[in-house]
């Protein structure tokens, strides 16, 4: 009976390892909203695809495009960031974005990183949900 019982757990610990091992399909494009100035929405679209194995994205802007940086996918578990320069004073802002993908969504949350802790609260940070086109 003891057996039997590790036996069971054995199984399903592997069968959960198995599960996070594999790598969430990312590749198309994902498109939301995020909260704007005046409250008003923004669209928001990422576009990602494997080439020669390696997975590699691109965010689309109103002017141009963003690479994609730091892209992790670590079963669905999805981390990335985006690095744009500020129009008014040049200064590069780079913005960290992580979340989860499921199915045909792709639920992430959005963070700027800063060069030295302000010391203000952090606010909380909105989920922002994408969903895959086609």
């Amino acid at each position: 009976m003891i057996v039997m019982r590790t036996l069971v757990r054995l199984f399903a610990v592997l069968v959960s390892l198995a599960g996070s091992l594999v790598a969430a399909d990312l590749t198309g494009i994902w498109m939301g909203e995020v909260p704007g100035r005046n409250g008003e929405k923004q669209d928001l679209a990422f576009r990602f695809q494997t080439v020669k194995g390696e997975v590699t994205g691109v965010m689309f802007g109103d002017e141009f495009d963003l690479p994609v940086q730091e892209l992790r996918v670590e079963g669905a578990r999805v981390s990335f960031s985006v690095t744009n320069v500020n129009f008014y004073d040049g200064k590069k802002v780079r913005t960290i974005y992580s979340g989860v993908l499921t199915g045909k969504t792709l639920e992430l949350t959005k963070e700027q990183a800063k060069a030295a802790d302000s010391g203000k609260p952090k606010e909380a940070n909105p989920v922002i949900m994408l969903k895959r086109l086609g």
